[in-house]
């Protein structure tokens, strides 16, 4: 009692009472798994994967290095696109791709992020630029391109990349300013320099006029595909710049509408170590139809067949 009493008289007698702790917060139980959603367009993709082709282990090797990708510390902006994408940069724009325009390219990892550079590229004017039709085509685009995991630019693919583009985009943007905005957001999308890429294929067409099929493959453009030795990931885009360069070099064993012989190309994909022969053969046969353009054709100048040759909705159609 004493010592309670000098203590109330004298505060420095008062015992020190540290104070409590408060336990640090538990951290949240993580989460495992994804959502549903999440899960049904993961499913969806391999399922479109698996279908192109590609084995379970490509697939599954695909995924991890996506997934490492995503979750790997931020490499300097300049080596970024080159480790989405498998290219080395600047050249993942265009062979020839340089300046200030071509170093705020990002190649994209998914086709969302090249809908969302697509987008944007347009200042606001997208849903009045780009028509029904239009955005079926920048969707395949789109796809063709993002769905390769290791995809390497290359002459040849800037060389389909610009007829596809003549064709579609000619055939459905509603103006002139239209078809030249549309074809700017798509390179932007896609990580491209426009000028580069028509620069490449103009270039390429140019080497090939007065060529033959030897020569042509005896260029150095070809010579590095061969180099790959099989190793070329393909795309659509790519498929129809070989077809129209072995056009130009004058290929005899390719027809014409209703496209019956094909075995030029699977001499052109011997002769350069690709391993897609019989899918080439297959887009070739069934070029690439889109319903309210029409379906592409090798040999037209508008590069659309006519109207009265295209039944739109059938196989082929997208």
């Amino acid at each position: 009692m004493m010592l309670l009493m000098l203590q109330a008289k004298h505060p420095l007698l008062r015992p020190v009472v540290p104070p409590l702790r408060s336990s640090p917060p538990q951290a949240a139980e993580p989460k495992l798994g994804i959502g549903i959603e999440a899960r049904q367009r993961l499913l969806l993709l391999v399922q479109d994967l698996a279908s192109r082709g590609a084995t379970q282990a490509q697939i599954e090797g695909g995924v991890s290095q996506a997934v490492a990708a995503v979750f790997a510390p931020p490499p300097p902006p300049a080596a970024a696109a080159a480790a989405v994408a498998g290219v080395s940069a600047p050249a993942a724009a265009g062979s020839t791709a340089t300046g200030s325009t071509a170093a705020q390219l990002v190649v994209p990892a998914t086709a969302s992020d090249a809908h969302k550079a697509l987008r944007a590229s347009f200042g606001g004017r997208y849903t009045v630029a780009v028509s029904a039709a239009t955005q079926k085509f920048l969707n395949f685009i789109v796809e063709d391109r993002t769905c390769v995991f290791r995809w390497s630019y290359s002459r040849v693919y800037a060389v389909g990349f610009r007829a596809l583009c003549d064709a579609f985009l000619r055939g459905s943007c509603r103006t002139a300013a239209d078809e030249a905005a549309t074809r700017a957001a798509l390179c932007v999308g896609l990580g491209l320099d426009q000028a580069a890429v028509w620069a490449d294929a103009a270039s390429l067409c140019e080497e090939a006029a007065g060529l033959d099929r030897q020569q042509l493959l005896a260029t150095e453009e070809f010579r590095q595909i061969a180099a790959a030795q099989g190793s070329l990931k393909y795309t659509y885009t790519f498929g129809v710049g070989l077809v129209m360069l072995m056009r130009a070099v004058g290929e005899t064993e390719l027809s014409p509408p209703p496209r019956t012989v094909t075995s030029g190309i699977t001499a052109w994909c011997t002769a350069l170590d690709l391993r897609f022969a019989t899918r080439l053969a297959s887009d070739y046969t069934r070029p690439l139809s889109i319903d309210g353009i029409g379906r592409f054709d090798f040999y037209s100048e508008s590069g659309l067949e006519d109207a009265s040759l295209v039944s739109i909705g059938q196989e082929g159609s997208f």
